[in-house]
């Protein structure tokens, strides 16, 4: 079984796994029970906000998303935004986010997104 995980290239690895900007459209692995953290730039003085725009709920499991403002607060600055995740079952999902003013209509496009293919295994140890 150690040999199927390997050949996967899907590490058991229980500590956070950590995604930004830069993983946008990659794979990442996760082992049930493993959180995954997404941080984003977001400006909140703009009226948007990341928002969960899909996922499966059966292989991942949104635990918190919380905002943290710039470090120097300058007008127009940007802050981040950190979305976690924890790994519930075994599967492949798509995440997806997408940046949006919440007083817009749902048919609105977002001014961005992101996605990650997340793939979910049980480890045997």
């Amino acid at each position: 079984m150690m040999l199927l995980v390997w050949l996967s290239g899907c590490p058991c690895l229980v500590t956070p796994i950590r995604v930004d900007e830069d993983d946008e459209g990659r794979t990442v692995c996760a082992r049930v029970g493993a959180t995954l953290i997404v941080t984003l730039g977001s400006n909140a003085s703009t009226g948007y906000r990341w928002e969960l725009a899909g996922m499966d709920a059966a292989i991942l499991e949104h635990t918190a998303s919380t905002y943290v403002p710039p470090v120097i607060v300058i007008p127009g600055a940007t802050g981040t935004e950190r979305w976690e995740f924890t790994a519930v079952a075994p599967g492949t999902t798509t995440l997806q986010l997408a940046y949006r003013r919440p007083s817009e209509p749902p048919a609105t496009e977002p001014a961005d997104s992101f996605q990650i293919d997340v793939t979910v295994i049980s480890c045997p140890f």
